[in-house]
């Protein structure tokens, strides 16, 4: 009987050093946060934090429980009475950057790494800040050195891809993206940004395979979709192109959508579709030379000669940049101060050519011919165009104009 009585006095003390610390774990501050009932654990700290009598640990505690409720600007008030450890710089360092203080951010993470240089986690996400700083380059040196220390870690690998992506470090993009898409074939976003350096090299046929094998687990992704109607355009596949745009149409009325698969169906032979398409980009962007001469094109098979050359010629002057009518404007003047006389005609010939609205060209090809070429009624032609474009303005060269056409027209009658 005593024996028994032993065997369950001992069952009772094992019970009891399990239950009793189970249960008195409710009351612990930790444990509390731990289930998540971070009210209870601001409402017990708060008052003790005012009175200016909570320790250094319990600060912490406050801190984890106001960033569990999204308080981050109180997180970072709590952390600034307490003593810097690594857990409260990490808080900081979260606290800035969800405030959008990414600087701040940054300038804690730095000195977490001071002291502890081979802690990964917060070299990621000084890496991401650097991102999203634009400080591609400092994010390449972060990212360079996991992926080398960890070559099979898939995060890393990941990020090291899109700083290479981003540095234009093209090869190393596109071996790390590849190594990447094959150990996650799911992974969407660093599919597209291979494929888009493929594109952006005119890779067509690699950026092809990978839409299409994504395709095979995405088969509804529409942005898939509308990247496989692009890549197959500029490739000039316009079959498969109208193919998938014909699919994405529906849902995605943008410009590009319509322009491109407006293009498409021109090569296709479906004109009445294609022109449908294309006038409605027009009708919003009348700026756009591809939409003009496709549309051009359109009404040429439709045998609408006028309509068409009225679009192509819209398309040819819509092709020719402004600018290059202020190069060569430039260009030609600068021949004139180097005496080069028949370079600079050419020049301003070639000005006017590209935009033949330009007024003071006149003037300046006037003035050339006067002292360059002994004929002086080609000078007295283009004084004279000057005049009539510049109406009744003020400027002083009209002035200068009109007594050289007197000037001129006097010694041509003398010469007579």
């Amino acid at each position: 009987m005593n024996e028994k009585l032993k065997q369950a006095a001992l069952c009772l003390i094992f019970l009891l050093a399990f239950y009793l610390p189970a249960t008195g774990q409710n009351d612990d501050l930790a444990y509390l946060l731990y289930q998540g009932k971070t009210e209870q654990v601001i409402n017990r700290l708060q008052p003790k934090l005012e009175a200016g009598k909570l320790a250094p640990e319990s600060l912490l505690l406050l801190a984890q429980a106001y960033q569990k409720e999204k308080r981050y600007s109180d997180v970072l008030d709590v952390l600034k009475k307490g003593p810097e450890t690594a857990q409260s710089l990490s808080l900081q360092a979260e606290a800035y950057s969800m405030l959008g203080n990414l600087p701040a951010a940054v300038t804690v993470y730095t000195k977490m790494l001071t002291t502890d240089p081979d802690n990964s986690e917060a070299q990621v996400d000084l890496g991401k800040l650097y991102l999203q700083l634009d400080r591609d380059l400092d994010a390449l040196y972060i990212f360079k050195d996991l992926a080398t220390r960890d070559s099979t870690n898939f995060l890393f690998r990941r990020l090291y891809a899109l700083s290479c992506y981003r540095t234009d470090r093209i090869t190393d993009a596109v071996d790390n993206y590849k190594w990447v898409i094959e150990k996650n074939p799911d992974d969407l976003a660093s599919l597209l940004n291979l494929v888009n350096i493929l594109q952006q090299h005119k890779f067509y046929g690699p950026a092809i395979d990978y839409i299409e094998s994504a395709l095979e687990h995405f088969p509804d992704n529409l942005l898939l979709k509308k990247k496989a109607g692009e890549v197959n355009f500029l490739a000039k596949n316009y079959e498969k192109a109208a193919d998938y745009y014909q699919d994405v149409l529906p849902a995605d009325s943008s410009y590009i959508v319509k322009k491109y698969y407006g293009i498409s169906l021109f090569f296709e032979r479906k004109e009445e579709l294609a022109l449908k398409l294309l006038q409605s980009c027009y009708k919003k962007v009348q700026t756009d030379d591809m939409v003009a001469f496709y549309i051009g094109l359109c009404m040429k098979r439709k045998a609408e000669y006028k309509q068409s050359a009225h679009f192509l010629e819209t398309a040819i002057q819509l092709a020719t940049p402004n600018y290059l009518a202020d190069f060569y404007h430039h260009l030609a003047d600068v021949y004139d101060r180097d005496r080069r006389f028949q370079d600079a005609i050419d020049g301003y010939k070639k000005a006017l050519e590209y935009d033949s609205t330009r007024t003071r060209v006149l003037f300046d090809m006037a003035t050339t011919y006067e002292e360059f070429n002994n004929n002086k009624t080609i000078a007295l032609g283009y004084y004279q165009a000057y005049l009539k474009r510049m109406g009744d303005s003020d400027n002083p060269n009209v002035d200068y104009a009109l007594k050289r056409i007197r000037r001129i027209k006097e010694d041509l009658f003398m010469d007579q």
